[in-house]
């Protein structure tokens, strides 16, 4: 393979063969972000 063994496990956790999308580029934000408490 012409690829870094680390990169082949990453799609391969992200891979779902029901959703051939699955691979696509995804938003690296956090999905959740914490506000700052004022006290």
């Amino acid at each position: 393979m012409g690829i870094a063994r680390s990169t082949y496990y990453r799609w391969k956790k992200k891979f779902n063969p029901r959703n051939l999308q699955s691979l696509g580029d995804r938003s690296r934000r956090p999905k959740k972000v914490r506000k700052p408490q004022w006290t």
